[in-house]
């Protein structure tokens, strides 16, 4: 899907290709999508141990590859989820198997 934002600044309008797909308020496009950069290391997948290979360290939950995805309710964050979640969510065989990605 192709996506384009388009903003008004006090210097005008500005259009800009928006390859996450979502949009929230301030700060201006640019930096929203350039913040995604904090959280490149998130996964929709279970982690392993890189912390210390010689502890016996196991994931315990579903999920935990998103460990340190934002949940506050500043714009940033939600852009950030956002866009995670609309990059990795799938639609499963049934309704209990796509919401169970969220639960």
């Amino acid at each position: 899907h192709e996506c384009i934002t388009l903003e008004s600044t006090k210097d005008g309008l500005h259009v800009y290709d928006n390859p996450a797909g979502v949009l929230t308020n301030n700060p201006p496009f640019p930096m929203q999508l350039f913040a995604l950069n904090n959280y490149m290391q998130l996964s929709p997948k279970a982690t392993g141990n890189h912390f210390a290979p010689n502890l016996p360290l196991n994931a315990y939950s579903r999920g935990m590859g998103a460990m340190g995805l934002p949940g506050d309710l500043s714009s940033q964050s939600r852009f950030v989820r956002a866009a995670f979640v609309r990059a990795n969510s799938r639609s499963g065989e049934s309704e209990a198997e796509s919401v169970s990605q969220f639960f």
